[in-house]
């Protein structure tokens, strides 16, 4: 009779410490994984918010639709970047924040000299280059703390070189 209340006590023990490690385990992954998605959905939320810079840029800020893309641009595409600026806020490790913050601040000042008057070729090539190198900050200080090794190439290979128009 001993034995048994000793066995079922040694499973009943096995059982609550088994939950608890795993109850642990399944919360530093839940974490982990949560902070990996907050990095990824602002690197997509950049190449949104980019994509709108740029069609602000090249739009004429005196005809009939400028104004309208960019209350469209400020009501709604600008909630898709603070979210997820404010998922790395929440979940990113201080490094992470840090070079998201400075994207952040990149990008504004993309898009308010966007807003002021219609860009050449030659000015769009110029007022990216802070933004795309803040992105590639923050993508370097993401992968270095993920554990990635370093990588040779960049993601804007050159920086400096205008892209067309969108039309």
């Amino acid at each position: 009779m001993t034995t048994a209340i000793l066995a079922a006590t040694a499973a009943i023990i096995g059982v609550a410490v088994g939950r608890l490690w795993d109850s642990r385990a399944e919360s530093a992954r839940w974490h982990r994984d949560q902070r990996i998605a907050s990095y990824q959905r602002l690197a997509e939320a950049f190449r949104t918010s980019y994509d709108d810079a740029q069609r602000v840029a090249f739009a004429d800020p005196n005809s009939a639709e400028f104004a309208e893309m960019v209350r469209t641009i400020n009501v709604q595409s600008n909630h898709f970047w603070h979210d997820a600026l404010s998922a790395v806020w929440f979940h990113g490790s201080p490094g992470a924040v840090a070079t998201a913050t400075n994207l952040d601040r990149s990008l504004i000042t993309l898009h308010e000299n966007a807003g002021r008057e219609m860009f050449s070729d030659e000015d769009w090539g110029r007022d990216r280059v802070p933004a795309r190198r803040a992105f590639e900050q923050f993508i370097e200080s993401v992968r270095a703390e993920l554990g990635q090794p370093p990588v040779t190439h960049h993601f804007y290979e050159d920086t400096a070189t205008p892209q067309p128009s969108l039309g």
